[in-house]
């Protein structure tokens, strides 16, 4: 059976996955896209390991590649030390406000760092 040809958005997409892992990459982590082992009683997810000392982050290929990038961006506050601006121009459009309120904070932002400041709730008390 041959392959579907791919459209010029899914290249793009591809590009942007590419990207990051070169990003990832020169900041000490291999990314490695597998299919992860799935089984009646378990299943593998993506993520970060430690394999032979090496970081590694595993990277279901059978996932979209939307999701195969998603995974990345979620592990971008685990890159060592900040990011340049050229690093923050491999990151996708959608996911460069995130990266740059990490160079801005140049540490792992806390949870609530994360939200959009439209979901950020402030209490006061009176």
């Amino acid at each position: 059976m041959a392959k579907k040809a791919k459209t010029q958005a899914e290249k793009n997409k591809e590009r942007q996955f590419r990207a990051l892992a070169k990003l990832f990459a020169s900041h000490g982590f291999n990314v490695r896209r597998e299919n992860l082992t799935r089984g009646p009683s378990y299943r593998v997810k993506s993520g970060e390991c430690l394999l032979s000392g090496e970081s590694c982050i595993f990277v279901d290929k059978r996932l979209p590649v939307e999701q195969q990038t998603a995974v990345l961006i979620d592990r971008l506050p685990e890159l060592e030390g900040a990011l340049s601006e050229d690093d923050i121009e491999l990151i996708p459009p959608s996911a460069r406000a995130f990266a740059l309120k990490l160079v801005e904070s140049e540490s792992v932002p806390d949870a609530a760092a994360r939200l959009p400041e439209a979901e950020a709730v402030q209490v006061s008390v009176d």
